[in-house]
């Protein structure tokens, strides 16, 4: 009977090693069209939020304040954030939209400043992923730890 070498077996297990890690990095990124949602309490940060949520860097990430009266939903990648939300997942995304209109400025704006064409047909081309992750969205898969 041969037996194998310690050498080749210890070299066998490290390949499979890495091989595994490979895997479960590659588990991690999900593709760009889908966005990882989580909710939080209102007042809660949002380092707090994301503390044990599993993603990568360059992952987009949206926090969402939960005003419903069950508990928050658990964390969870989407394509397409109008598909199949309840309506309490609806009304807190609502909610928010709706204070984000109510703190703007005063829309006017100086002579020569006004928005052009392009500037319209680039939001218009945006996804309402996009324009979500524009407003809600956890820079570069981490948000700054103060929040």
């Amino acid at each position: 009977m041969i037996k194998a070498s310690k050498s080749s077996s210890s070299k066998a297990k490290s390949t499979r090693s890495v091989e595994a890690r490979i895997a479960q990095l590659e588990g991690l990124h999900k593709s760009r069209d889908e966005i990882l949602v989580v909710w939080r309490l209102p007042g809660a940060r949002v380092s707090k939020a994301l503390r044990n949520v599993d993603y990568g860097p360059g992952d987009r990430v949206v926090c969402f304040e939960w005003f419903g009266t069950s508990p928050p939903p658990q964390p969870q990648w989407r394509r397409d954030l109008r598909d199949s939300p309840s309506k309490e997942e609806s009304d807190s995304i609502d909610f928010m939209l709706q204070r984000i209109l109510d703190a703007k400025p005063d829309r006017r704006q100086a002579a020569g400043t006004g928005r052009t064409g392009s500037d319209h047909y680039e939001l218009e081309r945006c996804s309402d992923e996009e324009i979500f992750y524009l407003l809600f969205g956890v820079p570069d898969g981490r948000m700054i730890r103060k929040l």
